[in-house]
C-alpha cells in the first residue's frame, strides 16, 4: 500500500508541474522560395541549342570513324590490332564526349541538353562494355542504345 500511495504522489506532482510550466512559444517558420534560374533570352537559347548540336555534330565523325576502326577487329579480339583501336576508340569517346559536354550550355535548351547527356552516357557505356569483353548479345543491345540516342539528339538538333 505504501508503493502505491507513493506513485500516486508522484503522479500528481508530475501532472501539477506538468500543468504550471508555461505554454510553449509559438514558433514561426518562413520558408523561403528558392530563387529562379536564370532567365534567358530567345537569342540566347537559340545560340546555346547552335553550339551545343554543332559541338555534337562535330564530334560524330572521329567516334564514328573509331568505331568502325574497332568493329574491324571485333573478330581478332586479344590481338594487339584489337587493343590498339579499342584504345584508340577509348581515347576518342572520352574526348569527344568531354568536348561536346563542354559546349552544352545552361542556355541550351533541356531536351537538347538532356538527347545530348544521354548520347554520352550511351556512348561510354557502350566503350566500358567493350572494355570488359561482353558478349556480342550484350554489346548489340548497347549499340542499339546509343543508336537511339543519336537519333534523338539529331531531333532535337534538327
Amino acid at each position: 500500500m505504501g508503493l502505491a500511495l507513493l506513485l500516486a504522489i508522484a503522479a500528481v506532482v508530475m501532472s501539477v508541474i506538468k500543468w504550471s510550466a508555461p505554454a510553449p512559444v509559438a514558433t514561426t517558420t518562413t520558408m523561403t522560395a528558392a530563387p529562379a534560374g536564370p532567365a534567358y533570352t530567345a537569342q540566347q537559347v537559340a545560340a546555346a541549342k547552335k553550339e551545343a548540336c554543332d559541338a555534337s555534330a562535330l564530334s560524330d565523325v572521329p567516334i564514328t570513324t573509331a568505331q568502325l576502326n574497332f568493329v574491324a577487329t571485333v573478330g581478332e579480339r586479344g590481338s594487339d590490332r584489337y587493343r590498339q583501336m579499342l584504345s584508340n576508340l577509348q581515347t576518342v569517346v572520352m574526348v569527344e564526349t568531354e568536348y561536346v559536354r563542354s559546349h552544352v550550355a545552361p542556355a541550351t535548351p533541356k531536351d537538347v541538353a538532356d538527347a545530348i547527356n544521354d548520347d554520352i552516357n550511351a556512348l561510354i557505356t557502350l566503350v566500358e562494355a567493350n572494355t570488359r569483353e561482353v558478349a556480342d548479345a550484350e554489346a548489340n543491345q548497347l549499340i542499339e542504345s546509343v543508336k537511339r540516342a543519336g537519333e534523338r539528339v539529331a531531333k532535337v538538333c534538327d
